[in-house]
């Protein structure tokens, strides 16, 4: 079985899946928790909530606005200067799978990896990533398989034991 797709990358959609994936991440969602638990001690420090009487909060006000804006601001800021860079992310690439490998070619490279090298491969509600170590993924946006193509997909890695992946149940 052998399975042929062919996909884009745009803008928007990358940035989505930024943000998505960063605020997955435990640490991110701490930092977040922490930036809203600041901004919350500001506000009562500024409207003298329970007694508390200061001189203006500029610590925790600092401190929350670096992570309720300045944060998002660099996922977009490093997601964008990502995708410009990376003319490869930009260029309409084919996919082939099959039991023992994946073939990806672009407009300027080609390439063929063994399952046996990938690290794991995770399906998102609107993405397949085929992670090469933890870092590295190659971006599938699922609308370009077909409901066939992607079950025969999961079919095919589900026929690979030794290779990590976490799928969406239905």
């Amino acid at each position: 079985m052998k399975i042929q797709i062919e996909s884009k990358l745009e803008f928007k959609p990358y940035l989505k899946l930024m943000y998505q994936l960063s605020y997955r991440k435990w640490s991110m969602i701490f930092t977040l928790v922490m930036g809203l638990l600041m901004l919350l001690i500001a506000i009562g420090k500024v409207t003298g909530y329970n007694g508390i009487d200061e001189e203006v909060p500029i610590f925790e006000l600092s401190f929350s606005s670096f992570i309720l804006i300045g944060l998002p601001f660099l996922i977009y800021y490093q997601s964008k200067r990502n995708f410009i860079s990376n003319g490869r992310l930009q260029e309409r690439i084919s996919y082939g799978f099959d039991k023992e490998k994946m073939e990806i070619k672009g407009e300027t490279f080609s390439s063929s990896v063994t399952w046996e090298k990938t690290y794991k491969v995770k399906e998102l509600n609107a993405w397949m990533l085929i992670y090469q170590n933890r870092q590295v993924a190659n971006i599938i946006p699922k609308e370009s398989f077909s409901e066939q193509e992607l079950i025969d997909f999961k079919t095919i890695i589900c026929s690979l034991p030794e290779l990590k992946r976490k799928f969406i149940k239905m």
